[in-house]
């Protein structure tokens, strides 16, 4: 890989790798890793997700007083107020009442900012139970409203539901429409009317849009947003994995490379990640003279910001090949197609779909799972969404200090370890709603659980105990005592399919803080980067890698390895106790979290790429 990054949020932080992950210091001219088609159409990865409104609560009872003004005579007033968003208006306030002197008029404090409120309404009667709304337009959230001198109007009732959550977020994101990028910086939050559904697209011109008809031809889906009188229920994502419209053969208009006249070659417009940090470079679409009886080599130049070029040599490491041209002495003879899905030259694809790439060193390889970045189809499975923006309580079997939790998709079941309790402390769910207590092999201090697909297995580690410090389970439900290799205080697992091998850190021990073992059974130490107090690891597939955080330590609380085996100290962002790191591979990004720090818990790395 040419170059990696942690970031410190807000702070960002950058060290190299070791050479076990990269071949070359990374530079500014470097392009990017993966996806060398080099262009993705309709390309939004998690870019432009959209997710359904929040519904505002009602504001709290107005602030009422009187002004001088008018010539009407005492009364009482009774006044509601409600808050106003783009989706609609929440249900009233409590009641204020007051007693408006003769030759006085009503006057209502703005109720405070709240959410993305932007106006209120204002209610009042002579009648208590009786209000209706006073202003003809809504009034701006800081403004406050002054009665007319004419008094008060009979205007519209009280609104009888909150509809402020009918509406729907679309997050930031950058897409590619006909061969143009388009950038979505921020939020877009649209309103939909209730009781129908909503299509969310980007037009043919890359403008984010909607209609209730169903998507328009050559349009890129994003969502279906379904609505009730009150709110968005329901939000179905139609965004593909990779959002794309393909052209024949599994490729993208990106770089196109065609023949034109003579020795001239046409390149369609394309879109690369170049620089540290990356920024978008935009190709308009252009021309390549090539030399005359010869295969010319074309590629994105990373020397200069990616620029398509040639040579008539061959490709070279960290290019990014776009075409083999043979030429005559006058015209070009023919053209291959060489854009793959990932840099640099050199990948192949296995028996399962899987593309395999050598970065800069042999041996160093890092392997794509096809099922994330596959070209073979041209939509992916679309995901469905029920909205909810609450979590929801449980009711837990038992009143354990429950440690740590695990899914298995091929059981379809949760499993989660605690440290307290008495022959009980494992639980599992087929649906997080419904937990069983499950006897735990020994009444250890569980605090971590990881799932392995290939083995069918559940294995645990635990902070106490002698000997036995692991236990593992084919269901979930009968769970067996394994051998750990030493008694430190184990505190964190994971799985590699890749690997075939479990990895657990430990925050005791001297140079043994690690152990392995390709069955969840035999168990062996390997020797920690540091003696550091490690809390938490991960696996990267796509990067061949664990990475472990640690709450201890100066400057070194990350640790990494490419076999579990062998380990190297990585510089952490800052010296927070972090606690727990995790994996994306849709966003090529390590995250990790603390429980110590100012404004900074949490620091990422990230792999970059290319589309």
């Amino acid at each position: 890989m040419n170059k990696t990054l942690w970031r410190r949020l807000p702070l960002l932080t950058a060290f190299l790798l070791a050479p076990a992950l990269q071949g070359q210091q990374p530079s500014s001219t470097a392009p990017l890793f993966v996806a060398n088609s080099a262009y993705l159409q309709g390309r939004t990865w998690a870019d432009l997700k959209c997710t359904p409104g929040t519904a505002l609560l009602p504001p709290l009872a107005p602030t009422l007083s009187q002004v001088a003004g008018g010539s009407l005579g005492a009364r009482t007033y009774y006044v509601k107020v409600t808050y106003k968003n783009l989706g609609g208006e929440t249900t009233a306030s409590g009641q204020s009442a007051l007693a408006i002197s003769a030759n006085y008029l009503l006057y209502v404090t703005s109720p405070v900012a709240s959410g993305n409120a932007t106006y209120y309404n204002v209610y009042a009667s002579t009648v208590s139970g009786s209000e209706t709304k006073q202003n003809t337009n809504p009034v701006l959230i800081g403004a406050d409203w002054t009665e007319p001198v004419s008094g008060l109007i009979s205007g519209a009732a009280l609104p009888a539901a909150n509809t402020t959550a009918l509406y729907v977020d679309t997050a930031p994101g950058i897409a590619v429409v006909n061969g143009m990028r388009y950038p979505f910086p921020s939020v877009i939050s649209t309103a939909v009317s209730p009781s129908i559904t909503t299509y969310f697209f980007l037009s043919t011109s890359g403008a984010l849009s909607t209609n209730n008809t169903g998507y328009l031809a050559g349009s890129i889906p994003l969502a279906k947003a379904v609505s009730n009188t009150t709110v968005v229920s329901s939000v179905d994502d139609d965004r593909s994995l990779l959002n794309g419209v393909y052209a024949p053969g599994g490729f993208t208009p990106g770089y196109q490379p065609t023949a034109g006249a003579g020795l001239t070659l046409n390149l369609a417009a394309g879109t690369a990640y170049c620089g540290n940090p990356p920024v978008p470079v935009f190709y308009a679409g252009g021309t390549l003279a090539l030399t005359a009886s010869q295969t010319n080599y074309v590629y994105l130049n990373p020397a200069a910001t990616c620029v398509p070029a040639f040579n008539i040599t061959g490709f070279a490491v960290g290019q990014i090949p776009l075409a083999k041209v043979v030429t005559g002495t006058s015209t070009i003879t023919t053209v291959t197609d060489v854009r793959t899905w990932f840099i640099p030259s050199g990948c192949t694809m296995d028996s399962v779909g899987r593309l395999i790439c050598t970065p800069l060193n042999a041996g160093k390889n890092i392997v794509m799972r096809g099922q994330l970045y596959s070209f073979k189809k041209a939509n992916a499975v679309a995901r469905n969404y029920i909205t909810g923006t609450a979590w929801t309580i449980r009711a837990s079997a038992a009143d354990n200090s429950w440690r740590a939790i695990a899914w298995s998709p091929e059981l379809g079941l949760f499993a989660a370890v605690a440290y307290t309790g008495t022959g009980d402390r494992v639980m599992t769910s087929p649906d997080g709603i419904n937990w069983t207590i499950r006897t735990s092999a020994a009444d250890n201090s569980w605090r971590a659980i990881a799932w392995s697909p290939e083995l069918g297995l559940f294995a645990a580690v635990a902070y106490t105990g002698t000997g036995n410090r692991v236990m593992t389970s084919p269901d979930g439900i009968n769970w067996t005592i394994r051998t750990s290799a030493v008694d430190n205080s184990w505190l964190g697992i994971a799985w590699s399919p890749e690997l075939g091998l479990f990895a657990a850190v430990a925050d005791s021990g001297t140079g043994n803080r690690v152990m392995t073992s390709p069955d969840g059974i035999n168990w062996t130490i390997r020797t920690s980067a540091a003696d550091n107090s490690w809390r938490a690891i991960a696996w990267s597939p796509e990067l061949g890698l664990f990475a472990a955080v640690a709450d201890s330590g100066t400057g070194n609380r990350v640790m990494t390895s490419p076999d579990g085996i062998n380990w190297t100290i990585r510089t952490s962002a800052v010296d927070n106790t972090w606690r727990g790191i995790a994996w994306s591979p849709e966003l090529g990004l390590f995250a990790a979290v603390a429980d110590s720090g100012i404004g900074d818990r949490v620091m990422t790395w990230y792999c970059n790429r290319v589309f």
